[in-house]
């Protein structure tokens, strides 16, 4: 697993407090793939238009304010056409927690999460193909206590994007470093989902507000 590393004294106390949190992401359930789609391997398929046995590409542009949007910027390339056995190998058709895998120096975030949930699989037509600059994450625990909401707010917290930092100074957002990503027990995740749902975006618990005060709570 890798070293957490401050980045600034600032860092100090969050990597400290991330060193006691053994929870990781398959403890609760979850696995992580890449997108499976190469769009430079298939440029003959893809197209602005829907055609016959076409079904929607998920970019990672696409992944803006914690749900899937359509970008612009990709709207020539919407439409992949599927070819015999892609169904297995290429589609997506349940909920999934979906990062970029990367980011520019210049953004001020590295972990960009969005929830693409049942309700919003169903507007994008009911499955997908994600293109290969994205992270998907399921959950294959319906028990989990950490679920997809749950789970996108924390990534989207302050303290989360900067104890990402600390595990790697890449702008590349990895599958390995994601699956090493320090996480709290069961019983304060549960805490966490019931802050969540009673007091939204406030009541997100992460390392820093509830658990290890590092991070100003939100008005």
């Amino acid at each position: 697993m890798p070293w957490s590393l401050p980045r600034d004294v600032s860092d100090v106390p969050l990597v400290r407090r991330a060193t006691t949190l053994r929870g990781r992401l398959s403890d609760y359930g979850w696995k992580i793939s890449t997108g499976p789609l190469v769009w430079n391997r298939a440029k003959d398929r893809i197209s602005a238009r829907r055609r016959a046995d076409t079904i929607k590409i998920m970019w990672a542009a696409d992944l803006d304010g914690g749900k899937p949007r359509r970008a612009r910027v990709r709207e020539a390339q919407r439409w992949l056409q599927l070819r015999p056995g892609d169904d297995r190998t290429l589609v997506l058709d349940r909920p999934a927690v979906l990062v970029r895998r990367t980011t520019a120096p210049e953004q001020p975030r590295r972990l960009v999460a969005a929830d693409l949930d049942a309700a919003c699989l169903e507007e994008w037509g009911g499955r997908v193909v994600v293109e290969n600059h994205v992270n998907v994450l399921t959950c294959i625990d319906g028990e989990s206590p950490l679920t997809a909401r749950l789970l996108v707010a924390l990534l989207d917290s302050s303290a989360f994007d900067r104890l990402y930092r600390c595990l790697t100074g890449s702008v590349a957002v990895s599958a390995y470093e994601l699956a090493a990503m320090p996480l709290p027990d069961q019983s304060t995740l549960l805490s966490f989902r019931f802050a969540h749902q009673h007091r939204g975006e406030a009541g997100v618990a992460c390392f820093g507000a509830e658990v290890a005060c590092m991070v100003p709570r939100r008005a």
